[in-house]
C-alpha cells in the first residue's frame, strides 16, 4: 500500500489491481535476488514496478524483430 501511495497509483478494477500486486511482488523477489547477490549494485522500486513486462518493453520502445528466414 505504501508503493500506492508514494507513486499516486489508481487502478480501475479489483482485477487491475491484483495483476499490479503480482507484477509489483514478481519485482520485489527479483530485487531482493539481485540484493543478496555480491554485485556493486544495489536494486530498488520505483513507479514502474508495478508495470508487466509487455508494458516495460512498450514504454522502452522494444520492437520485436522478425526472424531471418534460411
Amino acid at each position: 500500500m505504501s508503493f500506492i501511495a508514494k507513486h499516486s497509483k489508481e487502478y480501475a478494477t479489483i482485477e487491475e489491481y491484483n495483476l499490479r500486486k503480482s507484477n509489483y511482488m514478481f519485482i520485489d523477489t527479483e530485487i531482493i535476488r539481485i540484493n543478496q547477490s555480491q554485485d556493486t549494485h544495489v536494486a530498488g522500486h520505483n513507479y514502474l514496478s508495478d508495470y508487466s513486462r509487455e508494458e516495460y518493453k512498450k514504454l522502452l520502445g522494444v520492437k520485436e524483430m522478425p526472424k531471418p528466414e534460411r
